[in-house]
């Protein structure tokens, strides 16, 4: 039995309507194979199956001059009056105007087809000052439009920004982005501002978000793979071109050189809105001290409200928002929420230290609180601090067998996916994608 038809980069189709056309009406929109120029070089290109017509939008990667097609309508009476024959004939300077701007970077990119329907090619130069529906770099071109398909397309890459910790740890963030994001498709996009990374988005549109919260600090006493675990979130989110997103990516909490079971919570991770409002936050892992078995109530919550730890006093952590509690006078320091600083342990000159809410800029507690409001474990007794998130977790309490309450999570996506206990050993990260 033969491929299907585009199915295969060795049975590429001319178009998807011939797809459509050999493979029934039921055929699904997907990425399919297509040789349009018939050169013998097949490219993966996304058919939406549905949708039938001229000036088709497909989104993909644009480079400053890129080769594209154009399919010709069997009936050219309804276009006659689009463009003259003088126009067809020459080229078009700034008169053809895009409805949405053409990304020239990596990633997808939006670009409308014009309505030409000779069977010559045009090249056609677009000046950004002349055109400012047009956003190109210097002296950029697209050229050869050519009448044989019903859309425009380019080669698809997708856009996919990974943020790190940019190799920073412990209660601070990192400075700068330094030649950590170089090559990648977020290159030139990122900013650091107090700890806290600036991403500038660059194109309107639905965007995917994973965020990952820091794993807790652990003693030397518990196994590693019981150290308190930070969450996954997932949604997707509409974002718009040159609006600044906020990115703490949150840092594992670490164990005291000096006491070896006291550990600090894990940073939370946030994504924020430049008006303070947030889209999306994972929480982190709470210190752990002398486990020798896994308990829920170390792991981040998938919740707003964040954990109570294990062996604590407390039914929960810190909610709506604010951060962690702790069981004075001796106790870990609590996990920072967003809006508030996690409690300090009544004493903390030893330690105990809470974690900084977000909006207080997300430093972690002492001693060993991870960046993202970690709660800071205490010296003496060596007690674990709690998770930050959107709501911290509880500083750990003055028991064997103890850990600080893992930090609550928030997501106002659509088409989510959240895990509580994904992170086992690390720092945070951020992983945006964009769809369409």
């Amino acid at each position: 039995m033969s491929a299907p038809l585009g199915s295969i980069p060795e049975l590429p189709a001319r178009s998807c309507r011939e797809i459509k056309a050999s493979e029934g009406k039921n055929i699904a929109s997907n990425k399919y194979w297509l040789d349009p120029s018939g050169t013998g070089k097949a490219v993966l290109v996304y058919c939406d199956m549905n949708w039938e017509g001229c000036g088709r939008i497909m989104r993909g990667k644009i480079d400053a001059t890129m080769e594209t097609w154009l399919e010709e309508e069997n009936n050219l009476d309804k276009w006659q009056d689009r463009l003259s024959a003088k126009d067809r004939r020459r080229r078009i300077a700034p008169t053809i105007r895009f409805p949405q701007s053409v990304w020239i970077k990596r990633g997808y990119s939006y670009l409308s087809a014009p309505d030409l329907h000779s069977d010559i090619d045009i090249t056609i130069f677009m000046d950004v000052q002349s055109n400012p529906d047009v956003s190109l770099d210097d002296d950029s071109t697209v050229s050869k439009y050519h009448n044989l398909y019903s859309f425009v397309y380019v080669l698809y890459e997708g856009f996919t920004a990974v943020f790190t910790n940019l190799g920073k740890s412990g209660t601070k963030g990192p400075d700068l982005v330094g030649s950590h994001y170089t090559g990648q498709d977020h290159d030139g996009q990122v900013t650091v501002s107090n700890g806290t990374q600036l991403w500038t988005v660059p194109h309107t549109g639905e965007y995917r978000i994973e965020t990952i919260g820091a794993s807790g600090g652990y003693g030397k006493d518990t196994v590693i793979k019981n150290r308190g675990r930070g969450a996954r979130m997932i949604g997707n989110f509409m974002l718009t071109k040159d609006e600044i997103i906020r990115i703490l990516v949150g840092q594992r909490g670490e164990r005291s050189n000096s006491y070896k079971n006291a550990a600090g919570g894990g940073g939370g991770t946030f994504v924020v809105r430049g008006d303070n409002k947030p889209l999306i936050i994972a929480g982190g892992g709470g210190g752990v001290a002398n486990m020798t078995e896994q308990h829920s109530g170390c792991d981040a919550s998938i919740n707003t409200t964040g954990n109570a730890g294990h062996n604590s006093p407390f039914l929960s952590g810190g909610s709506n928002g604010n951060g962690g509690q702790t069981d004075k006078p001796h106790s870990g320091g609590g996990g920072g929420g967003f809006y508030s600083n996690g409690e300090d342990s009544e004493n903390s000159g030893g330690g105990g230290k809470g974690g900084k809410g977000f909006l207080a800029g997300g430093e972690g507690g002492a001693y060993r609180g991870g960046f993202g409001g970690g709660g800071g474990s205490r010296s003496r007794g060596e007690i674990p601090g709690g998770g930050g998130g959107y709501s911290g977790g509880s500083g750990g309490a003055n028991k064997d067998l103890s850990c600080g309450g893992g930090g609550g999570s928030f997501n106002n996506g659509t088409n989510q996916q959240n895990e509580c206990c994904y992170n086992t050993a690390g720092h945070g990260k951020v992983i945006i994608t964009f769809l369409h």
